[in-house]
């Protein structure tokens, strides 16, 4: 029974899937409809292709520094006794100070007695070896005298030996007078430098830029007085990735450099020094420009400030350009549409330098062509197009 309903079932299916194949060579035998459908035309605005000079430029960080900065430190310890000026002004952040200037006094009592001291030991030592000149000259006189005599046979030999040897021990004295007497203006020199280094000058011309702390406090060789900064020249220090160093090595390079201090003031430096050593860990170097800053200036440049430096990499003059955002990116492709009469064409063009909004063309496109500047993002090749007048949006005639 069961065999018999599996052979009705199969041939059900059969008779099924053959009415359906049947239906559908019927209905591939009838006739499709087509409707015609036609592209509305893109409106567009469009432009001459020109010529034009392009600087590219590279923009790096930078930061304005001192020509010379310094921490003024004394190479004593001792007390901090005055922080003021030749002419007793303070010293105060911001105060202008020549080189060789007093700016720091420390207490020196125990300086000055040291060189008294060795002073006295000098003269002590000088007053030695005049004696003992005295005494060796004496002794010369005798040693003569006793080997004039001693060659007439008038004293002994012994006599004359005595004559010698006092003669030798007065010359060892006086040698031994000149060395101590050297040894205490050696000493004398040495407290005189240690007293000198109580007093603190300017190493140059320059501002105090910071004043860390009071007199009274004890000091040391560790410990910062005074921070000193030349600022009448100014230097403008940026990292550049090495990879363009070959750009800038070998040939005068002019930048631009805006400072947040003075935005409608740019500057104009020549590039100064390509720092030797490239940094490890982010393969940049630094690069030096040298501006002047002349203390009278109503916005003078500050240390620490930031600065923009604008690199100029390679120039172009009158070198075919169009506007950026009239370039569309395919993958590693670059098109742009020119206008046929009504019809949009696209060209694959290769680019160039860039400076702003405008990118050089080296292929793909003549002076003069119409290029699509607007609409071209709706466009593929062979669209027709309604061309906008510049002005007034409207259809070119």
């Amino acid at each position: 029974m069961k065999t018999v309903l599996r052979i009705l079932l199969t041939f059900f299916a059969a008779a099924l899937i053959l009415g359906a194949t049947v239906l559908g060579l019927r209905a591939s035998r009838k006739p499709v409809a087509t409707t015609a459908v036609s592209r509305p035309p893109v409106p567009v605005r469009i432009a001459p292709v020109g010529r034009t000079n392009l600087v590219e430029r590279l923009i790096l960080n930078g930061s304005v520094d001192a020509l010379y900065d310094v921490e003024i430190r004394p190479k004593i310890s001792g007390r901090l006794a005055r922080l003021v000026l030749d002419d007793g002004s303070p010293i105060e952040e911001g105060v202008r100070v020549k080189a060789g200037a007093l700016i720091a006094e420390l207490e020196h009592d125990d300086l000055d007695a040291a060189v008294a001291q060795a002073s006295a030991a000098v003269q002590t030592a000088r007053a030695a070896v005049t004696a003992a000149r005295v005494v060796r000259a004496d002794a010369e006189r005798e040693r003569r005298r006793a080997e004039s005599l001693f060659a007439q046979g008038t004293i002994t030999e012994q006599a004359r030996d005595r004559a010698v040897t006092a003669d030798e021990q007065a010359a060892a004295a006086l040698d031994q007078a000149i060395a101590h007497l050297a040894q205490a203006e050696a000493a004398l020199q040495a407290a005189e430098v240690t007293r000198r280094e109580a007093f603190l000058r300017a190493p140059f011309d320059g501002l105090i830029a910071a004043r860390y702390v009071d007199p009274g406090a004890i000091v040391s060789p560790s410990t910062p007085l005074l921070r000193l900064v030349h600022t009448d020249t100014v230097r403008i220090r940026c990292a550049i990735p090495s990879r363009y160093l070959p750009d800038v090595t070998g040939r005068t390079v002019q930048a631009h450099i805006l400072v947040d201090v003075r935005p409608d003031r740019p500057l104009t430096a020549e590039l100064n020094a390509i720092y030797p050593a490239v940094d490890k860990t982010l393969r940049t170097a630094t690069l030096e420009f040298r501006v002047p800053n002349p203390p009278d200036d109503p916005a003078p440049l500050k240390p620490g400030l930031y600065a923009s430096v604008r690199l100029p990499l390679n120039i172009r003059n009158q070198t075919l350009a169009v506007p950026s955002e009239a370039i569309i990116r395919i993958l590693d492709r670059s098109i742009v549409y020119v206008a046929e009469g009504q019809t949009a064409r696209a060209r694959e063009v290769t680019l160039g330098i860039r400076e702003g909004n405008l990118v050089e063309i080296l292929q793909g496109l003549a002076e003069g062509e119409p290029m699509v500047v607007m609409g071209q993002h709706r466009l593929t090749d062979g669209a027709p197009i309604r061309i906008l007048s510049a002005e007034h949006g409207e259809e070119t005639p």
